[in-house]
């Protein structure tokens, strides 16, 4: 009981500060696209790796050759300043496909005829911000960085630490709508633990950004 009645006083505190100050909440539902730098680097277990560079097979499943992607849609939420710098967290559901084949280090695996198509979900917690470069134009540009912890969203070992840039443009659409949109690079570091998921992405990401502002700055 006393932690809930800490939680709604410090909702109070924040109400009166964002009063008070240029401080303003904001909401901000998005969804991605992109495609793999590099190849990516999957270790299952120890010795088993799936072979995911082209230079390493010529046939593809049905034969047809297909390029990795990654699609991702989330929710971002946080605390702007005087609506030009915005600091945030939320979630990010994200699927991200490869083809590779099977191999191993200590066996006598022979390479198959086709590849397989490999699907992994994640969900992506971020820490970030957002800097507006300019204010109240019809385009205003920004750029921003975060962290991502990356959690296993299916039937995988897979979870690593993250990182993302991005530059992009906010486009107001109404008093207290943008829509913004951004160009990225993800990925994680080259990590020794096994198993692992090491990736490279460039990606763009489409936002729809609500500020929700003061009395005072209606």
């Amino acid at each position: 009981m006393r932690y809930f009645l800490l939680f709604l006083m410090l909702i109070g505190l924040f109400c009166q500060l964002q009063a008070q100050s240029k401080l303003n909440l904001f909401l901000s539902p998005n969804t991605s696209v992109g495609i793999n730098k590099n190849t990516a680097q999957i270790l299952p277990s120890s010795g088993l790796r799936w072979e995911t560079d082209p230079a390493f097979f010529n046939t593809f499943e049905d034969g047809k050759s297909r390029i990795p992607f990654h699609l991702k849609v989330g929710v971002e939420g946080g605390v702007s300043w005087k609506e030009r710098f915005f600091l945030f967290t939320g979630f990010t559901y994200t699927l991200r496909f490869d083809e590779g084949y099977p191999s191993c280090d200590f066996c006598d695996m022979a390479p198959p005829e086709f590849t397989t198509s490999l699907h992994y979900k994640f969900l992506e917690i971020p820490i970030g911000f957002n800097v507006l470069l300019t204010k109240d134009r019809p385009v205003d540009p920004f750029i921003g960085a975060s962290i991502f912890y990356t959690l296993p969203a299916g039937d995988h070992p897979y979870r690593s630490w993250a990182w993302q840039y991005r530059a992009g443009t906010s486009m107001p659409v109404s008093e207290n709508w943008s829509i913004q949109t951004a160009l990225y690079m993800q990925g994680n570091p080259n990590v020794q633990e096994q198993p692992y998921y090491i990736f490279r992405e460039f990606g763009l990401q489409v936002s729809f950004l609500k500020v929700f502002r003061g009395a005072r700055d209606k």
